[in-house]
């Protein structure tokens, strides 16, 4: 949980404070804030998406999934429980993310 929410937010310092005078964006943006927290948001919701296979996978590995089986709970309930907590890490990264870049301007 700590590393979903404080990933992007040290992602986007990192590309503001570091990178922000050497990459030149071509637009016409006041602040390079705003060009690369549409990046960060998409890049979370990238690893967010890899974190839920990753656990989805080591779930069916590890048996879990198995045991579920011999009970009376179907698949599908299972990977909804996975999907919606994802939802909800990013849901709160995002926010994070928001706040931070107003922060920061």
């Amino acid at each position: 949980l700590i590393t979903s929410l404080a990933l992007p937010i040290m992602m986007m310092l990192i590309f503001v404070y570091f990178f922000g005078g050497a990459i030149d964006t071509g637009t016409d943006y006041d602040s390079y804030v705003m060009y690369v927290v549409p990046g960060v948001l998409l890049l979370s919701a990238g690893f967010g998406a890899a974190t839920t296979a990753t656990a989805v996978s080591e779930d069916m590995k590890g048996g879990i999934i198995d045991r579920f089986r011999s009970l009376d709970v179907g698949g599908t309930p299972v990977l909804a429980g996975h999907v919606a907590a994802s939802t909800v890490r990013n849901l709160c990264s995002t926010a994070l993310v928001f706040g931070v870049a107003l922060l920061i301007g």
